[in-house]
């Protein structure tokens, strides 16, 4: 796997499909995460899993592979 996906929380469907969570990609692009951060993206391209927080299991946005790609090269093309 690619070194842009180290230390990013990630989860495997039931489907096998690899998802990536949001907030940690988001911090690796350096960008800034509020609460509006996903609101354009499409519900196809993120779901929700558990992750383990000090306060205990919190859902948590991740996004596909495919989506996390296109934003890797997208942020890369900008710089």
């Amino acid at each position: 796997m690619d070194d842009q996906y180290l230390n990013i929380r990630s989860h495997r469907d039931k489907n096998g499909q690899l998802w990536f969570c949001a907030k940690d990609i988001y911090k690796q692009l350096r960008v800034t995460w509020s609460g509006s951060t996903l609101r354009n993206t499409p519900k196809s391209l993120k779901n929700s899993f558990p992750v383990d927080t000090p306060k205990g299991d919190r859902n948590a946005v991740f996004l596909n592979k495919e989506t996390c790609d296109f934003l890797f090269a997208n942020r890369r093309a900008k710089q």
